[in-house]
């Protein structure tokens, strides 16, 4: 033990190492729980129909389509949404507004590197009533 500078001893405390470096995840290069399972990918092709969530901005400044809780899985990653005149009109709804909007959409998902993205084919912006 070192002495400490008011007369007294400082206890040394000793940090054991966690195990490595943190994970990352590929598609959002962001770090992940060590203990966290890899969320299942929906395979190229494949249509996410009148799904509601919302629009969030990914670390790396790309949008992200964050889906709310169907009853089902609860566990639905968010997908990138790939840029298209859906996103743009998305984006102006949401800019014109003073609160954070929910979307209702449809579009054919795929897959790349690990992480799904949508292509839009329909954005529906879902009322407060319909909660």
């Amino acid at each position: 033990m070192a002495p400490s500078g008011a007369g007294g001893t400082a206890a040394s405390l000793v940090l054991e190492p966690s195990g490595g470096p943190p994970q990352v995840d590929a598609g959002s290069r962001t770090a992940v729980s060590p203990a966290a399972r890899p969320q299942p990918l929906i395979r190229e092709g494949e249509y996410v129909r009148d799904r509601v969530g919302r629009l969030a901005r990914a670390a790396d400044g790309s949008w992200e389509f964050v889906f709310e809780a169907d009853g089902q899985s609860l566990q639905d990653p968010p997908m990138v949404v790939i840029p298209s005149l859906k996103l743009m009109a998305m984006e102006t709804a949401l800019n014109n507004r003073s609160r954070d909007l929910r979307f209702r959409i449809t579009g054919m998902v795929t897959e790349y590197n690990g992480r799904n993205y949508v292509l839009l084919e329909k954005v529906v912006v879902v009322a407060d009533r319909d909660r």
